[in-house]
C-alpha cells in the first residue's frame, strides 16, 4: 500500500514540472495568404481547423508543423505555430489578334504577366500598317488586339494648257479628286481633262483640253448682221434663212462656210429682179378701161371714172396702191334718182345774189364732191370720200384733206393754189380742163368769200369758208356768217 502511494505522488510531481500552464496558443502563419486568427486552447485539448486562407495565384495545400502536415485531432500540449503550405497556380489569358475588318489573324493563350506574339500582317492595297490598338507585352487578362492602318494619299494637280496650276489636291487611295471650275481660253472651247480622276491610285498631273473655235458672221448687202455663229475648228457653219431684198433675187453667199478654220465674214449676194404685175381697170360690163404693167410695190393709176346713166360712180372694187400681184379692178356704182342725176344743168352764178342751178344745197354739194372725187382718184369709196368712213350722211369725209390747209400743205391742196383764182395750174381742180368750165364760178365764189368774210385775206381763208359751207358748220363763226350756212340761194331749173 505504501508503494502505491509513493507512485501516485511521483506522477503528480512529474505533471506539475512538465506543464507550467493550463492553456496553449496555436498560431497560424499564412505565408502571404489571408490572415488567420490564432487559437488559445486548454492544454491537452485539440485546436480546431480554421477556414482555409487564400492567396492569389496559389492553391492552399494545408497547415504544417515542422514540415509535417498537422493533425488537428492531436492534443495540444504546448504553444505551436502552424504554417500554411501553398502550391502555385499558373494562369493563362486568351489573346486574339484581328484585322481592321474584324477578321481573326491569330489566337493564343498567354501565361499571366507574359507577352503575346503578334502575327504577320498583310495590308490591303492602298494602305500601310500603322500599329496594334492595345499593348500585349504583359498580359494580365484576356485581350482582343486589332491592327491599325494608314491610308495612302496621292497628290493630284490640275493644270491649264499653258502649264499654269489651277488646283492641287491630296486624295486618299481609291477616292476621286474634285476638278476646279472649267477654265476658259480665248478662241477655244473647253472640252474636258486629259485623264480620269474618279479612282486615284497614284500621283497625277491632269491637263485641260480645248478645241479651237471661230466666229462666222453672215451679213446682208447693207452690212446688217443677219447671224453670228461660233463654229468649232473644222466644222461647218449654218447660214440663216435666205434674206430678201426688194427688186432683187438672192443668189447665195460670198464665201464658203464648211470646214471652217478661221474667222469668217460672209455677205448675201443678189441680182436685180424687177417684177411687174398686170393691173386691169374694167367697167361693170367687163370693158377694159385701162391695162397697166406696174412694178412690184408701186401704185397703179386709175383711169377717169366712167359714167353710167342713172347711176353714180362710187369707186373701184379694190385698192391699187403698193401692188404685189396681178389685179382686176372693176368700177362700182350706185343707182340715183333719175329726175336729178344724169341730166345737164346750167349753173347760173351771180356774185351778189349767189344763185345756183341745183334744186337744193345737198344736190349742189354732192354733185361737186362727185366731180372732185373723179378728179382726185382716191383709193377709198365715194361714200367714204364724201360722208366719212362707215357714214351715209353729212360731209365729213376724206375730201376735206384736199382742201383744208390746217392739215395739209399747199402741195396737196388740190382745190385751188395761190392767193387767187387766177392760178392756172391744171393739177388743181378749179383749173383742170375737164372741170374748169363747169366749176370756174365756184373759184370766183371762193375768192369772193375770202374777201367778204376775211377782210381781204389770202385765198386759203376762202377755202376754209367753203369747207365750212359744205359741212354746214360755222366752227364758232356763227355771228360772222349768220344764216349763210343754213339757207340756199334761189336756183335755176335744169336744162
Amino acid at each position: 500500500m505504501k508503494k502505491i502511494f509513493i507512485f501516485i505522488v511521483c506522477l503528480l510531481t512529474l505533471f506539475v514540472c512538465g506543464c507550467t500552464k493550463q492553456t496553449c496558443t496555436v498560431t497560424f502563419d499564412s505565408d502571404g495568404g489571408s490572415a488567420v486568427e490564432k487559437q488559445v486552447v486548454t492544454t491537452g485539448e485539440q485546436a480546431f481547423k480554421p477556414v482555409d486562407p487564400t492567396k492569389e495565384n496559389f492553391t492552399f495545400v494545408g497547415w504544417y508543423l515542422e514540415n509535417e502536415k498537422y493533425d488537428f485531432t492531436s492534443p495540444v500540449e504546448k504553444d505551436i505555430t502552424l504554417k500554411a503550405k501553398w502550391e502555385e497556380v499558373i494562369i493563362y489569358h486568351h489573346v486574339t489578334f484581328k484585322d481592321s475588318d474584324g477578321t481573326i489573324l491569330f489566337e493564343e493563350d498567354v501565361e499571366d504577366g507574359k507577352g503575346a506574339t503578334a502575327p504577320e500582317v498583310h495590308p490591303k492595297e492602298g494602305y500601310t500598317f500603322k500599329n496594334w490598338d492595345v499593348e500585349f507585352n504583359e498580359v494580365t487578362s484576356d485581350l482582343v488586339v486589332t491592327a491599325q492602318y494608314d491610308v495612302i494619299t496621292y497628290t493630284v494637280e490640275f493644270k491649264d494648257y499653258d502649264g499654269k496650276v489651277l488646283k492641287t489636291e491630296t486624295v486618299e487611295h481609291g477616292k476621286g479628286a474634285t476638278a476646279p471650275k472649267n477654265p476658259t481660253r480665248q478662241g477655244y472651247r473647253f472640252t474636258g481633262w486629259d485623264k480620269t480622276f474618279t479612282e486615284v491610285t497614284s500621283n497625277l498631273t491632269i491637263t485641260a483640253q480645248y478645241i479651237q473655235q471661230h466666229t462666222v458672221q453672215f451679213k446682208d448687202y447693207d452690212g446688217k448682221v443677219l447671224k453670228t455663229e461660233t463654229v468649232e475648228h473644222g466644222k461647218n457653219a449654218t447660214p440663216p434663212t435666205e434674206p430678201s431684198r426688194f427688186g432683187y433675187r438672192f443668189t447665195g453667199w460670198s464665201g464658203t462656210y464648211t470646214n471652217v478654220t478661221q474667222d469668217l465674214e460672209i455677205t448675201a449676194q443678189y441680182e436685180e429682179d424687177v417684177q411687174y404685175h398686170q393691173v386691169v381697170f374694167k367697167t361693170e360690163e367687163g370693158d377694159i378701161l385701162s391695162s397697166q404693167q406696174v412694178a412690184h410695190g408701186k401704185d397703179a393709176v386709175a383711169p377717169d371714172a366712167p359714167s353710167k346713166d342713172g347711176y353714180r360712180f362710187t369707186g373701184w372694187s379694190d385698192t391699187y396702191t403698193n401692188v404685189t400681184q396681178d389685179l382686176e379692178i372693176t368700177a362700182q356704182y350706185e343707182k340715183v334718182n333719175d329726175d336729178v342725176y344724169g341730166k345737164e344743168y346750167t349753173i347760173t352764178y351771180n356774185i351778189g345774189e349767189g344763185s345756183w342751178g341745183y334744186n337744193s344745197k345737198e344736190e349742189f354739194v354732192e354733185a361737186f364732191l362727185t366731180d372732185f372725187y373723179s378728179f382726185v382718184h382716191p383709193t377709198e369709196s365715194l361714200s367714204d370720200f364724201m360722208h366719212g368712213s362707215g357714214k351715209t350722211s353729212g360731209y365729213e369725209g376724206t375730201w376735206r384733206k384736199y382742201t383744208t390747209n390746217d392739215v395739209y400743205d399747199d402741195a396737196v391742196n388740190r382745190l385751188i393754189l395761190g392767193n387767187s383764182n387766177e392760178t392756172e395750174d391744171p393739177n388743181y381742180f378749179f383749173n383742170s380742163p375737164t372741170y374748169k368750165e363747169k366749176w370756174s364760178c365756184l373759184a370766183e365764189w371762193v375768192y369772193e368769200m375770202n374777201h367778204r368774210f376775211n377782210n381781204g385775206k389770202d385765198a386759203y381763208g376762202g377755202i376754209k369758208d367753203f369747207d365750212r359751207y359744205i359741212r354746214g358748220n360755222a366752227d364758232g363763226y356763227e355771228d360772222t356768217y349768220g344764216e349763210y350756212f343754213t339757207t340756199y340761194p334761189e336756183t335755176s331749173e335744169p336744162s
